[in-house]
């Protein structure tokens, strides 16, 4: 309820918690608290059937003894400094401490205060992690530092700054999985050139927190990314806004790195059912719209459909990309493209050959990827007949005099593409 304010002063619900001079400013504001106060009372009332009045008086009271306790602790000179303390002698000196949370937890939110950005900040809290005391101390001091590092990978006002500044979500979204995946992601992109160049390169305060991640310490954290890029796959948001072919690319890329990365960010589960749901948006009609709308012939539609069928997943794309293609190979359009005379026969049979070929890659049911391949063989058959001599045949001449030009053409291709024998 009170996210803007915090983002206005790139600040995190941790810091407000833990700092003084954080707390004043928010109590003088007046306005913003009373109305976040307001909004959690109407709330509250209507879930216990109770007076919002008195919800608002409750609340009131608790937020008055929480701002007024740090307020008195860093007047009254009890609240720790790394610059002149350690943090590591901290946590070891405040250990037993039965509000040691609380104290070391000021002292990380005023250690984090003069970041100006989110990445600044980020970098000052694995400046005290780099320097956590061995032991049982370490993890008290894990605990408290893993609070912060949540809300800053988390909300959505801070994703720009830690993994670099782009304005798409698609590779915000895969520099959070490579961040997450730790090694696994590491040697995903090792093994495949082309997906390395597609992933985000991890920079500054975030290639150190992925060194961090890909141990044992900071789950929290992990968990906290896997739940960001859920919800953000699960949303309306497109990767790729202004670039529908880049949107396949990016979609394919984030689905190999979180399928290689699966166990550590997401469940196998989990991933296969985001995926069916975004799938679903981009056989919708309007994806299909921009993705074929500057195609120049049908044909490239084709391409451009088959593209689209082979990176969806789940039966119900799978099924909507079948029917797109149907719609395209049916078109009056795409069968006078291949009758044109001014266009070599051979190259026309290369054309429905690798058509065929891209259906059978898609993985549509096989239903549908036969019905598309006999449609195709049709207009192939329909498209120009030869002589087997290979002169071209003369309408009229009876059938049993003549091959389909294309069945005939289409064996010397497959021959003569055989890795065992050269051109």
């Amino acid at each position: 309820m009170l996210d803007g304010w915090l983002v206005r002063n790139t600040l995190t619900p941790f810091e407000l918690m833990h700092r003084p001079d954080m707390a004043e400013k928010l109590d003088a504001s007046g306005v913003e608290l009373q109305h976040a106060i307001q909004k959690a009372a109407v709330s509250e009332a209507q879930a216990r059937g109770t007076r919002t009045h008195d919800l608002m008086r409750h609340f009131q009271g608790l937020v008055e003894r929480t701002v007024n306790r740090p307020i008195k602790d860093g007047r009254s000179g009890v609240l720790p400094n790394f610059a002149t303390e350690p943090f590591a002698s901290v946590c070891e000196r405040l250990q037993n401490n039965p509000d040691r949370a609380y104290l070391i937890g000021c002292g990380v939110a005023l250690h984090i205060g003069p970041g100006k950005s989110w990445g600044e900040k980020l970098g000052l809290l694995l400046d005290l992690a780099d320097t956590m005391p061995e032991g049982e101390v370490r993890s008290i001091a894990l605990h408290v530092l893993e609070q912060p590092l949540i809300e800053i990978v988390g909300p959505r006002s801070a994703l720009s700054d830690v993994v670099g500044h782009d304005p798409d979500l698609g590779p915000a979204l895969a520099a959070l999985t490579r961040l997450a995946g730790g090694e696994a992601a590491d040697s995903l992109l090792s093994l495949d050139p082309n997906l390395a160049a597609a992933m985000s390169t991890l920079k500054g305060p975030a290639a150190r927190l992925a060194l961090w991640l890909d141990g044992p310490h900071f789950g929290g954290v992990r968990e906290a990314i896997s739940k960001r890029v859920l919800k953000e796959l699960n949303g309306p948001r497109r990767l790729r806004p202004s670039d529908p072919e880049g949107e396949l690319k990016s979609l394919r890329v984030m689905a190999t790195a979180l399928t290689a990365t699966a166990g550590r960010v997401l469940k196998i589960a989990d991933i296969q059912d985001v995926f069916a749901q975004r799938s679903k948006r981009l056989t919708a009609n309007d994806f299909v719209d921009s993705l074929t709308r500057d195609c120049p012939t049908a044909r490239h539609q084709a391409e451009a459909l088959i593209r689209l069928a082979e990176n969806v997943t789940g039966g119900v794309a799978k099924l909507q990309a079948a029917h797109w293609l149907a719609s395209i190979f049916g078109a009056n359009r795409f069968e006078k493209e291949f009758r044109n005379p001014a266009e070599p026969p051979t190259a026309r049979m290369t054309l429905l050959a690798r058509l065929q070929r891209g259906i059978m890659r898609g993985r549509l049911t096989d239903e549908n990827s036969q019905s598309l391949i006999v449609l195709l063989g049709e207009i192939g058959g329909a498209g120009t007949f030869a002589r087997t001599d290979g002169y071209a045949a003369e309408p009229g001449q009876h059938p049993d005099q003549w091959v389909s030009y294309f069945e005939r053409n289409l064996r010397c291709f497959e021959v003569f593409t055989r890795p065992t024998l050269t051109r």
